[in-house]
C-alpha cells in the first residue's frame, strides 16, 4: 500500500460509524445489521491489505539492510576508503559511497512504521464496529421481545390477574350490627354481597 491508498483507507474508516435514532421498526435494525456488517467486511479487507503490506515492507528493510552490511565490508578495501587513515573517516567514505541505499532504507523504514500504525487504526475501528454490532442485535432482541409480551406500547397483559382490593359495601354501622347478631344477615341492605357477608364469619 502507498500513500495515496493508506490516505484512502483513512478516510472510510471515518465514516464507518452507525447511528441509532429509531427504536420502533424492527426493519430498522435489520438495516442497521446489513450496515454494520458492510462495514466490517470493508475494514477486515483493510486489516488483510495492510497486514500484507507490512510482510512485504519488513522483508524489504532486512534484505536492504544485510544488504548495506555486506556492501560496508566490501567498500573498506576501496580506493576512496582506503585513502583515509583514521577508520571514522573511512566508515563516512562507506556511508557516503551508499549514501543511496541508506536513504532508501530510512524510507522503507518510516514506510513500515506508518504501516503498523494504519494496522492499530483499523483493528480499532473493527472492534468498534463488532462492538456495535453485538449492541444492535441485543437491542432488536430486546425489541421482539417487547412486542411478543406485548410490553413495548406500555401494556401489561397480567394486570388483569393482579388482586383487587375490594371496598365494602356495607356501611360501617350495619356491618357492626351483623357482627353482633342484632341484624338479619338475609335482610341486610341490598348493596350486601354475599362474599362481604361470609368474610364477617371468617375466624380463619
Amino acid at each position: 500500500m502507498d500513500d495515496v491508498e493508506l490516505d484512502k483507507m483513512f478516510e472510510d474508516l471515518k465514516t464507518y460509524v452507525i447511528y441509532l435514532d429509531n427504536f420502533d421498526n424492527p426493519k430498522y435494525f435489520q438495516a442497521k445489521v446489513d450496515e454494520c456488517r458492510r462495514f466490517l467486511n470493508e475494514t477486515s479487507s483493510y486489516v488483510q491489505k495492510v497486514h500484507q503490506a507490512i510482510r512485504q515492507t519488513t522483508f524489504q528493510v532486512d534484505s536492504l539492510q544485510a544488504q548495506i552490511e555486506i556492501a560496508r565490508d566490501d567498500l573498506l578495501d576501496h580506493e576512496e576508503v582506503r585513502c583515509h587513515a583514521h577508520m571514522t573517516d573511512r566508515l563516512a567514505a562507506v556511508n557516503r559511497l551508499l549514501a543511496d541505499d541508506i536513504k532508501s532504507l530510512k524510507t522503507l523504514e518510516r514506510k513500515l512504521k506508518s504501516l503498523t500504525a494504519a494496522l492499530k487504526v483499523a483493528k480499532f475501528r473493527h472492534d468498534e464496529l463488532k462492538s456495535t454490532m453485538s449492541d444492535i442485535r441485543l437491542k432488536r432482541s430486546l425489541m421482539r421481545d417487547e412486542f411478543d409480551t406485548g410490553t413495548y406500547y406500555g401494556q401489561d397483559q397480567d394486570a388483569h390477574k393482579l388482586p383487587q382490593e375490594k371496598t365494602p359495601l356495607l356501611p360501617h354501622a350495619e356491618i357492626l350490627s351483623i357482627k353482633s347478631g342484632h341484624v338479619d344477615p338475609n335482610v341486610a341492605s341490598s348493596t350486601v354481597q354475599e362474599d362481604e357477608i361470609e368474610s364477617l364469619y371468617d375466624y380463619s
